[in-house]
């Protein structure tokens, strides 16, 4: 979907915000993050990943294994 029209000026324009939503897929409520750049304006929703989407993305061999690999330090060095 693509709108335009004119951004200030006298004659108003208004976007109806269902059909935008929709194509967009996001309704009332859904965060959203505005990044504005040189001639452009960007409107993203901030979706959370599913469940699935995760653990679709692990990696066993980045994401697994030990976290701290070194030796025992401290009471676990004395309790055994």
């Amino acid at each position: 979907m693509e709108v335009s029209g004119r951004f200030g000026g006298t004659e108003p324009h208004r976007v109806s915000r269902r059909p935008v939503g929709l194509t967009a897929g996001v309704t009332d409520g859904t965060p959203v993050r505005v990044v504005v750049k040189p001639g452009r304006i960007v409107i993203e929703a901030e979706t959370e990943p599913t469940l699935e989407q995760m653990l679709a993305a692990f990696d066993p061999k980045k994401h697994g294994g030990e976290s701290m690999a070194g030796g025992s330090v401290g009471v676990e060095a004395f309790v055994r």
